[in-house]
């Protein structure tokens, strides 16, 4: 118990030394257990000689047994909310007028750990361009543990989620770009960080990292056929909606909004015979077509998108333009001159009738044996009856 000193003025003399002692408590001492005993010495005999022991001081965290001056654990200890107490051991005889004596105790609580690590949030978030270099910082998380020492000191580690895209400082928990982002592949990630102590057994906690991915344009738009293909008949009405394109830009907000238009038609024409709406990419003929004059139209299309600068995605189009049968045949001449012996022979060929069909094979020229066969006999005069009686196509 150490040697404590009580000097009293006059008879009573405590011999202890010194009169102030220091003593170490751990914070999860339970109550009851001693912390140190006291003792004083009178050299006044029989019922003067008796001597009681209290406490001043101690916020009733502290008792002392008044007989043996044992001082023991009276209330719960916190090193975090009370490291030290200064108790005023009083030792007092029996006599009349009692006398007594006084002595410091200094008692130190000391760390136990007993606290867990406390993250300044529960949930973080922050936000990271896709195009966002490897190595930036994003921020810094911050947990505080109370306790003393190697108790109290805080490491950081990502536990879960992250997919090797993000790093944490374990000292300083800074939290930066590990690899390569990108916003179409995963818009957001979900971290669960983990603040440890060193303790023995260490204690940890948790908390959630939310990181959104922010969107920069950095896709093209794309058609979704390389080329389109789509036949038309030459009598289709104006106006008429021959088919739509579709282009995906899988950007973000107006950095995936498109927008299409025709750049280049061939066979070129003024007014264009093609109309493509910006918005719907529906293509429409706005100009009659003639399959006689242009059998089929190669267009060239763009898609945009709305980012700053914007981005364009290049198709085509070709337009077959399907003929109808709309055109007669034609005689090569109005009216044809000749002169026949009169005594050609029967069946002999006496002219060749030239007739053309601006449409296409299936619907001309002529196929001879369509061609309708005809009595010219009776269109003929002054011609001797044995002329051949019909003509057909040479």
């Amino acid at each position: 118990a150490g040697a404590w000193g009580f000097d009293y003025k006059g008879k009573f003399t405590v011999f202890f030394a010194p009169d102030s002692v220091t003593k170490s408590v751990p914070e999860d001492a339970e109550v009851g257990s001693n912390v140190t005993v006291v003792s004083a010495t009178d050299k006044d005999s029989s019922f003067n000689k008796e001597i009681r022991y209290s406490l001043r001081g101690g916020e009733g965290r502290f008792f002392i047994d008044p007989v043996s001056g044992m001082v023991s654990v009276a209330g719960p200890l916190d090193r975090e909310t009370k490291a030290e107490y200064s108790l005023l051991v009083v030792a007092e005889d029996q006599g009349r007028p009692a006398r007594s004596a006084t002595a410091t105790l200094l008692v130190q609580v000391s760390d136990v750990n007993d606290n867990v690590p406390k993250f300044s949030e529960a949930e973080y978030q922050v936000e990271v361009s896709e195009t966002e270099s490897v190595g930036k910082s994003l921020l810094t998380l911050s947990a505080l543990d109370p306790d003393e020492g190697v108790n109290g000191r805080v490491t950081y580690n990502i536990f879960q989620g992250g997919e090797g895209r993000f790093f944490i400082d374990p000292v300083s928990g800074m939290v930066s770009v590990a690899g390569p982002l990108d916003r179409e592949t995963k818009a957001e990630y979900s971290l669960l960080v983990v603040a440890e102590d060193q303790g023995r057994p260490a204690r940890s906690a948790t908390a959630t990292l939310l990181v959104q991915v922010s969107d920069v344009n950095d896709n093209v738009p794309k058609f979704s056929e390389a080329e389109y293909q789509v036949e038309v008949s030459e009598t289709e009405s104006v106006g008429k909606s021959l088919l739509t394109l579709s282009a995906l830009d899988p950007d973000e907000g107006v950095n995936g909004r498109v927008t299409y238009n025709i750049f280049q038609q061939s066979p070129s024409s003024d007014p264009a015979v093609f109309e493509l709406d910006s918005s719907s990419g529906t293509l429409r003929l706005v100009q009659a077509l003639d399959h006689n004059e242009v059998k089929e139209y190669s267009l060239k299309v763009q898609a945009s998108d709305g980012g700053s600068p914007s981005l364009v995605g290049n198709g085509s189009v070709v337009v077959k333009v399907k003929d109808v049968n709309n055109n007669p045949p034609e005689f090569s001449k109005e009216r044809y001159d000749l002169a026949v012996p009169e005594n050609l022979a029967s069946g002999a060929s006496i002219l060749t009738l030239e007739v053309t069909d601006k449409d296409e094979v299936s619907h001309g020229p002529c196929d001879p044996a369509a061609v309708e066969r005809i009595n010219i006999s009776e269109h003929l005069e002054g011609i001797s009856s044995n002329l051949p009686s019909t003509w057909t196509q040479g």
